[in-house]
């Protein structure tokens, strides 16, 4: 019954009015669609940024305890890129859209289609501040691993480190491998979730100058 008479009520509306019912519909999905991404990002940032946590100090213990000078400058520099993937994360949480009861539809469509784009751009940039500085550095670091016995080191840690050619080439090849999918599945998420989300933020917009 209910849903008969609010069809009833769409078929006598005018053009203003189903505008504006439109308009109000769209803002309200829009609303819930910015709550369930800010939900996702910050599930994002708590485990990148535990994993970048975990990886400073496993790399710390590995500098430390390997006798190879190349791997330890590597692992000072990977212990820097991934200090710097923190810092991009927790920067990029003050574009968090704050709810504001005060801010008009047209501010919270500007805010929501700055934070968007910005959510983007991050993302389709993530191969020169999350994939390259770390695969570049962890790549000297197993460059770098040479023979435990011509520097007397004995440690449980070379039968876990790739320490011969083969196992070198093969640790790359993965990790180069599953740096190329994380860079795709970046861009494929903004392709398939921000990106419409900015054309009906942008559909929003037009509706209100229409509405005005």
């Amino acid at each position: 019954m209910i849903e008969q008479e609010l069809k009833d009520i769409w078929r006598n509306s005018s053009e203003t009015e189903r505008i504006r019912f439109d308009l109000s519909k769209l803002l309200i999905e829009m609303d819930q669609k910015m709550k369930h991404i800010n939900k996702a990002i910050l599930r994002r940032d708590r485990l990148e940024i535990g994993a970048a946590i975990f990886a400073i100090f496993m790399y710390g213990y590995l500098t430390y305890e390997i006798p190879f000078i190349v791997s330890k400058i590597a692992g000072i520099l990977v212990i820097g890129a991934l200090i710097y993937i923190i810092y991009k994360l927790r920067s990029n949480r003050k574009n968090k859209i704050a709810p504001n009861v005060v801010s008009t539809f047209r501010e919270q469509l500007i805010a929501q289609k700055t934070f968007l784009k910005k959510q983007a751009e991050m993302l389709n940039s993530v191969l020169y501040w999350y994939v390259l500085p770390p695969f570049l550095t962890i790549l000297l670091f197993i460059v770098g691993l040479g023979d435990p016995e011509a520097h007397n080191w004995s440690s449980k840690l070379t039968e876990i480190l790739p320490m011969t050619m083969k196992s070198k080439i093969i640790f790359i090849v993965f990790m180069t491998l599953f740096n190329i999918f994380v860079v795709w599945l970046n861009k494929r998420a903004v392709a398939k979730t921000l990106t419409p989300l900015i054309e009906r933020v942008e559909r929003a917009q037009l509706q209100l100058d229409a509405e005005e």
